[in-house]
């Protein structure tokens, strides 16, 4: 992952000292503090930095011409008229709202991006209706994450599930992402600062904020989504958890799937179900060799007669809550199957 070099200055020597050590838990900051302009000065002059965070006392400032410089300040009183134009980050606010600015503010200003390979795509899909499949998708994503992975969890549905284990929290998600995707800006840092983390290999994005906003995309919107994801250099695997229609929207997923997971569960509706997908031969046709079948609520006994590979099954847990369920099937051994699904 880039990561990012700042020079953040101010006379406050309390709030910088503070200010740095909460930077110093984002490992994409390699951050220098200055307490006076003079100095800050002098290491511009002998080390070019991404980004000068300064109050407005030691600004404009000579950088080089990629060097953004935004403004830290606590009102507008004393930003000068030379200084208008400057983006402005509010002071004495919580340390994790300033780095997501900072990363926001820094993708606007720079259009260059740092991929470092094109992360693998697991869709984890099914036809059913309550087969467990956010479940299975949820645990395949930790079990990855397990492995050492950075792994992208995105759910893809109009009213998802997914929120008792992974909670939508404040700031921007995956409607603000989708809003910026015609812009010509860094995707990576931008997605730095919209993500969220279940734990230090677990990524997610808030949900859509209404089933409009998930509706009113188009395949090609779904396509362009998810190839910036997969290609923005920040993960290793993206793990999509879509929604149980065959829609043009999923019909692309499918095609950019490196992998595609069909989750099954007993139950003579659900088997019909299974059984009619199956029997769709343009998709069997197409995608049946990037297909696998994992058994949800597994009792032993075959669930379809479908020609899908079984990767294996997940048995029926004694109702533990969802915490306790996906931690699991994240280390049970008997899933280790789920950590080789690529």
């Amino acid at each position: 992952m880039k990561r990012i070099k700042i020079a953040v200055a101010d006379e406050n020597r309390a709030y910088l000292d503070r200010l740095i050590q909460a930077f110093e838990q984002y490992p994409d900051f390699e951050v220098s503090s200055f307490g006076s302009g003079d100095r800050l000065e002098k290491a511009l002059d002998e080390k070019r930095y991404d980004i000068v965070l300064s109050d407005p006392a030691f600004l404009p400032i000579k950088t080089g011409a990629r060097t953004v410089q935004i403004l830290l300040s606590d009102d507008r009183s004393g930003i000068t008229a030379d200084l208008e134009d400057l983006p402005r980050i509010e002071k004495f606010q919580r340390c994790d709202k300033i780095q997501r600015a900072i990363l926001e503010i820094y993708a606007a200003c720079s259009p260059e991006s740092s991929h470092e390979g094109k992360a693998q795509l697991v869709l984890v899909f099914s036809p059913i209706g309550g087969s467990g499949k956010t479940t299975v998708a949820l645990g395949i994503a930790a079990r990855i994450a397990a492995q050492g992975n950075r792994v992208l969890y995105q759910n893809f549905e109009e009213i998802p599930s997914c929120q008792a284990y992974l909670p939508d929290r404040e700031g921007k998600g995956i409607s603000d992402l989708l809003a910026e995707l015609d812009e010509n800006l860094d995707f990576s840092l931008l997605i730095q600062s919209m993500i969220q983390n279940r734990s230090e290999n677990l990524f997610y994005f808030n949900t859509f904020r209404t089933p409009n906003d998930f509706l009113a995309m188009t395949d090609k919107d779904t396509a362009s989504l998810f190839e910036t994801l997969q290609g923005c250099g920040l993960f290793d695997v993206v793990v999509i958890d879509a929604g149980c229609s065959i829609s043009s929207k999923n019909a692309a997923l499918f095609d950019l799937a490196d992998r595609i997971i069909v989750v099954a569960c007993p139950g003579e509706t659900a088997t019909a179900k299974l059984d009619l997908f199956y029997a769709q031969k343009y998709l069997m046709n197409r995608y049946e060799d990037k297909m696998v079948q994992v058994n949800n609520f597994d009792s032993g006994r075959p669930v379809t007669s479908g020609s899908c590979n079984v990767l294996g099954g997940i048995p029926a847990y004694d109702r533990p809550d969802c915490e306790r369920l996906i931690a699991a099937i994240s280390s049970d051994q008997r899933m280790r199957f789920l950590g080789q699904v690529l």
